[in-house]
């Protein structure tokens, strides 16, 4: 049988710690109660009998009379009712895995032996004892080995009962035989040869509570405080509370107690049986003795009445074995699965000895891009690369079956290859993160961040606001785009004006041509009524004229406007199809598209409304023209009868063409005076997207702010902050003239170097002033950026939240390195409400010693009942004092003389820190096969001894 039989450490079994066997008077053997089985378990009963030889056989082991045979020999008496006992008890209480034998005044020469002999193969495992009665109080008291050198067992509990002056098992009246020894006397004897004390029925008559008079009662307190730690047992929980309540009022019982309940069987069906309230005993060791002496050491969380095994984990949050599968042909690893534990789990081992190897591809095999970013931010290199061979492979294997692959092969299943979360701390991460600088802040700045948005309705307004930013983000530089081309447009326009001519000195060039052509029309001949008919008729036409270019200025611009809503909807076009990729379901899938189907209608729409408008243009310019036409056709005869036609037609020519500047300067001087309003618009408008994303900004800080004191003893600042660091190095060194920016920012703390600080009160006015100047030209850019990228870049999003931590009043950045290391650790942990495992490589690294002792092991102690943790440690109070349900130990061969593997260069082996057992080298030259776990941890650790001392003796018996 291996040394290391339970490597998963302590779990929660069900046990029963008082049981009577069939040296019992009151035991009711089988065939009481065979007919009953038969009917409500016929397969059971099936199943049992064919284990121990047939019906005959089951009800004959299990009877008095066979029992007490003496034409028997004795061994085959006993070894045929334990073989039927533990028979049945593998098909009728599978889940029963250990039991207490407390037969009273046990004085059976070989009963006992031959259950620990049987129970060394058996699933479940015996804890051997007997129950005698001092002075009315009833006491259990279970032993580790054979006791005063005695040859057996059996032999040991008969020489502990006659020291008690109890010689047989009953008096000359057939009465169980009680002590009148003092039962601080047995107490003290029990602890000299290690052996546990319970006191069973304590709400009983026979108990230690007993309900006797007062004079019996006064020495309750004196024995009560004997011992630091008392096991108080009851048939029924309602009774443990009752003795549990009655303690707590009594102010004379200052000992610590552990109340629990057992069945006090006494035939085999009853063994491991509930409680009326279905209630059964859960103890989270070893079934051993050494396990069962860890209720002593840890009361509160090692012991367990109720219905259901207590502190199950989703089995998908829960890592229930790992290993390596090494094809390399070097033998570096063995492909034996290397259990987890549920709670708490460590990995020790010596300098190089594989243990932060195995937490590392624990951790890349589950959650690569969880490994990739922690090492990164933790600034240590990762050392291991046997993964680089396509021969390496590493194993998850989660408590719900399904398995993740480091390096998932060719036609594997999606299980194999999909990956799941875990909390990595690398070594060295707490530390970096403490640091002050910008990449620790910004992870940690991240974390805090993750940890508040666990809130549903939080992370849904963070994420709508968050997604208003990014929009407003993106639409900024378009912004700027359309603003600088307006800019250009005003210039071009402002430039083809001066070109055209001063609108003054056109009318007056009109006003000379117009009396030139009157003096012509004056000596024309024409009648007054004939040149009154002229008159209009030119007047007609030169309005008409303008009408008719305002008409043509018009149609270019509705064309411009189709090509800008036209390149609108292909954005519309293309941003719905984005979103529609991140619907799931199916239904809602199609309803989107059949009510999203209006976009694609847009482009259609828009070109025919703008067809629409550019054809009933057309049609007004038709119309004038042919207004135009027959004006010219009204004018002919007119100008045909004027003396000088010629010179007439000239200036008549001249006029309209002057007319025609006059004309293009004012639909030029309109359109200029649009354009600029439009250009003012958009210049606020830019700087208003800027503003609002402050105010997003603000608005999130103003949402977090509730969370401030959320955190107990940990309290959060939040606070919107500029990265001035990333500002200055990418907008005032690269685009703009610094003596430009000092001289329109005076009150900004410029040093030497032109370093922009950012103040809150004056930042948004800094920024109007510096845009405002790249867009007026006052202010120049450097390198040959445009004005317009150097706006672009300097209303970038610069912005973040920014979260100041608080541990007890005190500001994090004003902290020790240690103490900040706990109170980050405590962030990173002890404030998330996920469930998925913790990974931990040396935490204690970056903490002082005290922080470990007062802080860290008790958080681990309350966290490890909610989620499974994984620490690599060399420090014995996070293994010890912790109360580590699995401890992992590593060894490299060829690291230390004397220290040698087995078969593979590394190798694991795993189990509770209750395994203890050492062997000479001759017996086993393997180092880590030759000492149990609690060795291994005196002997790896510093401080390890001394580490279960003062786990032992915090309630230790008096001296």
């Amino acid at each position: 049988m291996s040394n290391f039989p339970y490597t998963k450490g302590s779990i929660w079994r069900k046990w029963d710690l008082q049981t009577q066997t069939i040296l019992d008077d009151g035991y009711i053997s089988l065939s009481q109660y065979s007919e009953e089985l038969k009917l409500a378990n016929p397969t059971g009963w099936q199943q049992y009998i064919a284990k121990v030889g047939g019906e005959e056989n089951a009800l004959l082991y299990d009877s008095k009379a066979y029992f007490n045979d003496t034409a028997i020999p004795k061994n085959d008496r006993c070894v045929n009712y334990v073989r039927s006992y533990f028979a049945f008890l593998d098909v009728f209480n599978p889940e029963l895995e250990c039991i207490g034998i407390t037969d009273h005044n046990y004085f059976d020469d070989c009963l006992l032996d031959s259950f620990i002999e049987y129970a060394k193969q058996s699933r479940c495992k015996v804890i051997p004892g007997v129950e005698i009665n001092c002075q009315g109080i009833h006491m259990l008291l279970f032993f580790r080995e054979k006791l005063y050198g005695k040859e057996t067992f059996s032999a040991g509990i008969h020489a502990f009962l006659t020291k008690f002056n109890i010689n047989n098992r009953t008096n000359v009246d057939g009465v169980l035989t009680t002590t009148t020894a003092d039962i601080k006397d047995i107490l003290n004897e029990a602890k000299k040869n290690n052996s546990i004390v319970i006191y069973p029925h304590c709400n009983s008559s026979n108990g230690l509570f007993q309900e006797r008079t007062s004079t019996d009662r006064t020495h309750l307190a004196d024995i009560f405080n004997h011992q630091k730690v008392n096991l108080l047992q009851s048939q029924h929980n309602q009774s443990s509370v009752a003795v549990s309540e009655y303690i707590k009022t009594n102010a004379t019982l200052t000992s610590k107690f552990c109340a629990h309940i057992s069945s006090d069987a006494r035939s085999l069906r009853d063994l491991g049986r509930c409680d009326q309230d279905d209630n059964f005993l859960w103890i989270k060791a070893d079934p051993t003795f050494e396990g069962l002496k860890q209720i002593i050491y840890e009361p509160e969380q090692r012991i367990f009445v109720g219905p259901q095994k207590p502190e199950e984990k989703k089995s998908y949050f829960v890592i229930d074995k790992v290993r390596f599968l090494d094809n390399t042909s070097d033998a570096k690893f063995g492909s034996e699965s290397i259990e987890i534990n549920q709670n708490l789990t460590t990995i020790i081992g010596g300098k190089s000895t594989g243990k932060s190897l195995l937490l590392y591809y624990m951790a890349k095999t589950i959650d690569r891009e969880e490994v990739k970013n922690r090492t990164a931010d933790s600034g240590v290199p990762v050392k291991y690369d046997f993964d680089a061979s396509v021969d390496f492979n590493f194993e998850v294997t989660w408590k719900d079956g399904q398995r993740t692959l480091l390096r998932v092969p060719d036609g594997a299943t999606e299980d194999e290859s999909k990956e799941r979360k875990i909390l990595y701390i690398p070594q060295k991460y707490l530390n970096t993160l403490s640091e002050a600088n910008i990449k620790s802040r910004e992870a940690l700045n991240e974390f805090v961040l993750n940890v508040i948005l666990q809130e549903p309705t939080i992370r849904e307004k963070y994420e709508e606001t968050v997604q208003e930013i990014k929009v407003k983000v993106k639409s900024i530089p378009t912004e700027i785009g359309e603003l600088f081309s307006d800019r250009d447009d005003i210039k071009k326009t402002e430039e083809e004006l001066k070109q055209t001519g001063d609108e003054k000195g056109i009318e007056s060039y009109i006003q000379t041509l117009q009396k030139q052509a009157d003096d012509i029309k004056a000596k024309s001949g024409l009648s007054e009524e004939q040149l009154k008919q002229y008159e209009d008729l030119v007047t007609k036409e030169k309005d008409i004229t303008t009408q008719v270019s305002n008409l043509e200025e018009d149609k270019k611009t509705i064309k411009n406007l189709n090509t800008s809503l036209v390149s609108q909807v292909d954005g519309l076009r293309t941003m719905a199809d984005e979103y529609e990729a991140y619907l799931n379901d199916a239904e809602i899938k199609a309803k989107f598209k059949i009510e999203l189907k209006v976009v694609d209608s847009f482009a259609p729409n828009v070109k025919s409304a703008t067809t629409n408008l550019v054809t009933a243009i057309d049609t007004k310019i038709t119309t004038y023209n042919a207004e135009l036409i027959k004006i010219k056709a009204e004018l002919a005869p007119l100008l045909a009868k004027v003396k000088l036609q010629s010179e007439l037609q000239e200036k008549t020519d001249a006029i309209k063409k002057e007319q025609q500047k006059l004309n293009e300067i004012a639909i030029k001087r309109n359109n200029l005076k649009t354009k600029k309003a439009s250009y003012k618009k958009k210049a606020d408008g830019v700087i208003d997207s800027y503003k609002l994303i402050v105010a997003k900004h603000e608005g999130l800080r103003n949402e977090f702010k509730k969370f401030e004191s959320k955190f107990g003893e940990i309290t959060l600042g939040v606070h919107v902050s500029f990265n001035d660091d990333v500002f200055n190095s990418d907008v005032v060194k690269e685009y703009i003239n610094k003596n430009d920016l000092k001289r329109v920012i005076v009150e900004a703390e410029w040093g030497d170097e032109f370093v922009y600080k950012y103040d809150p009160a004056k930042h948004l006015a800094n920024m109007t002033t510096v845009f405002e100047g790249l867009i007026e030209g006052t202010i120049n850019t450097v390198k040959n950026r445009q004005p317009k990228d150097a706006v672009a870049k300097l209303l970038e999003n610069y912005f973040y939240l920014d979260f100041r931590i608080f541990y007890k009043n005190d500001s994090l950045d004003k902290m020790s390195p240690g103490k900040k290391g706990l109170v980050l650790l405590q962030l990173l942990i002890n404030l998330s409400d996920e469930e998925w495992p913790i990974l931990l490589d040396q935490p204690e690294d970056d903490l002082d010693n005290r922080s470990v002792y007062d802080d860290l092991v008790d958080f681990l102690k309350k966290k490890k009942l909610q989620r499974q943790i994984v620490i690599v440690t060399h420090n014995p109070n996070l293994v010890v004092g912790a109360d580590a349900e699995e401890t992992v130990v590593a060894n490299q061969s060829g690291q230390e003389v004397g220290r040698e593997n087995k078969k593979f260069r590394f190798e694991y082996v795993s189990g509770a820190l209750e395994n203890t057992f050492e062997l000479e080298a001759t017996e086993e030259p393997a180092i880590l096969y030759r000492k149990g776990i609690r060795q291994h941890v005196c002997e790896i650790l510093e401080g390890g001894q001394e580490a279960f001392q003062k786990r032992e003796q915090k309630y230790s018996f008096p001296e």
